[in-house]
Formats: structure tokens, C-alpha cells, sequence
């Protein structure tokens, strides 16, 4: 061996030595990436797995079920007198009202769907129907009335009050047109307090919730399978590179992290 070439080997080993502190530490705080080299050593941390629910920040994500499970809340209040109680049901953590036809649409039930309404147009007509009978047959009472020259006496407190009523008396007005009217309106009334009888709901409040917890259940069964077959997710992971970096005025050691 040369002894020339040993002793500039020697130095230049020295100095990497020495160098390599100043020069890998001003590196690793710059954002400029290491010029890429064929000794690059890239040491790859393990990737982190993120269990199924579970975001990266570790706070439990709703799965399916927490979202679409069915639930009910109850309220009870006091009308003349006398308690009265409801249950509305709802859908998810959230509570999205599920009103009317929704709750039976949630749960897959057609023929439930169709039921309800069916039973919510006969109750929609007989309201309507009854609404213009009554209406029908106070305008035809009024309008015979007005027809026989019937005069409008006004409030009792009016001073030609009385002596209007002994003339309307006096005339013979038919009462004919009063109780057809009247019994007409009576009709109409009555077609919408049947109508207004009517619950459009095909099932009761005991039998709802026994359709929601069976329908509770096959959800949590199928949220439970999908969590299983469901591989786990990755989350990004950490990168260290280390590459050595070679300058006329010595060498050292780039160092990069990457997150």
C-alpha cells in the first residue's frame, strides 16, 4: 500500500468523524430532501393499524348501528285533567324523527306501508268531506234566511234590538232552511270527528317496539359480521432516511423524517 494513499485515507475518515454531527444536523431541520443516492438507507417505521370504529386521533367513530338502530321516546302530559301519553320513535344517536309511514318504510315492511295508508286517506276524506258538508249546509241556512227578508238584528245591546226580533217573528220566516241546515252542518261534524277517530297506524305502541327490537337486532348481527370481515385500516406511517452526503469541503449523514 502506498503510504501517501493510507494517510489520506486516514484523514478523510477523521474527518466524516467529525463532520458528520455538524452536517446531518443543519439537514434534518431543512426542507430540502438529500440528493438521492445508490448507499441511501430508508428505515420505514411500522405502519400503525387503526382498529374498525376507530379514527386516527383515537376517538370511537358511529358505526352502522349507532346510526340507523330504531329507539322511541315517550312523553305524557295533562289534558283537562287527564294524563295522556305518546311515544314517538326515532332513528339513530341522532333521534331523526321517524313520523307516520317513515317508522313502517325503516323497517322493510310493505305491507305495513301500505296499510297505514291506506288508513290515512279514509281519515284525510272523511275530515275533508265532513268539513264541506258543514260548511255546505251553514252557507244554504243563511242564505234561505236572507232570501225570506229575514233582518240581521245585530248584537243583543243594540237599541233596535228587540223590536228586529219581534219583526223577523212577526214575518213567518220558514224554519224549514234551519233544520236542514242545521242538520246538515250536524252531518258534517260528525263525518270529521270520524275521521279525526281514525289512528292510521296498522299496529300498536307494544307491538312497534317489538317490530323495532327485532329489527334492532338483525342490525347489530350484520354490523357485527361487517366489522369482522372488514380488514383493519392503515393509518400513515413514519419514514426515517438516512444518506450519506459527500461535499469538497468534507462528508457526513442526511437524515429526513417524513410523517
Amino acid at each position: 500500500m502506498n503510504p501517501k494513499t493510507s494517510v489520506s485515507s486516514r484523514r478523510l475518515f477523521g474527518r466524516m468523524l467529525i463532520i458528520a454531527p455538524l452536517v446531518a444536523l443543519p439537514l434534518s431541520t431543512s426542507n430540502a430532501e438529500p440528493p438521492p443516492s445508490a448507499a441511501s438507507q430508508a428505515l420505514q417505521s411500522p405502519e400503525p393499524t387503526v382498529a374498525e370504529g376507530v379514527n386516527p386521533d383515537g376517538v370511537a367513530a358511529p358505526n352502522e348501528y349507532d346510526l340507523h338502530y330504531i329507539g322511541f321516546d315517550d312523553f305524557l302530559t295533562e289534558d283537562n285533567g287527564l294524563p295522556r301519553h305518546w311515544t314517538i320513535p326515532y332513528e339513530g344517536k341522532f333521534k331523526k324523527p321517524l313520523d307516520g309511514v317513515a317508522f313502517y318504510e325503516k323497517l322493510g315492511r310493505q305491507d305495513l306501508v301500505e296499510s297505514y295508508e291506506s288508513k290515512a286517506k279514509l281519515k284525510a276524506g272523511l275530515e275533508i268531506a265532513g268539513l264541506a258538508v258543514a260548511v255546505g249546509g251553514i252557507v244554504y241556512m243563511v242564505a234561505e234566511a236572507a232570501s225570506q227578508g229575514h233582518q240581521d238584528c245585530g248584537v243583543a245591546s243594540s237599541p233596535n234590538f228587540s223590536a228586529c226580533v219581534a219583526q223577523n217573528a212577526n214575518q213567518g220566516v220558514s224554519a224549514t232552511p234551519f233544520i236542514i241546515g242545521t242538520g246538515t252542518a250536524l252531518v258534517g261534524g260528525s263525518l270529521v270527528l270520524a275521521g279525526a277517530s281514525i289512528d292510521p297506524n296498522p299496529v300498536d305502541t307494544v307491538e312497534a317496539r317489538q317490530l323495532a327490537d327485532a329489527y334492532n337486532q338483525g342490525l347489530k348481527a350484520q354490523a357485527e359480521t361487517s366489522s369482522i370481515e372488514k380488514p383493519a385500516s392503515k393509518a400513515p406511517g413514519v419514514a426515517l432516511t438516512l444518506a450519506p452526503i459527500v461535499e469538497p469541503s468534507g462528508a457526513g449523514l442526511g437524515l429526513t423524517l417524513r410523517f
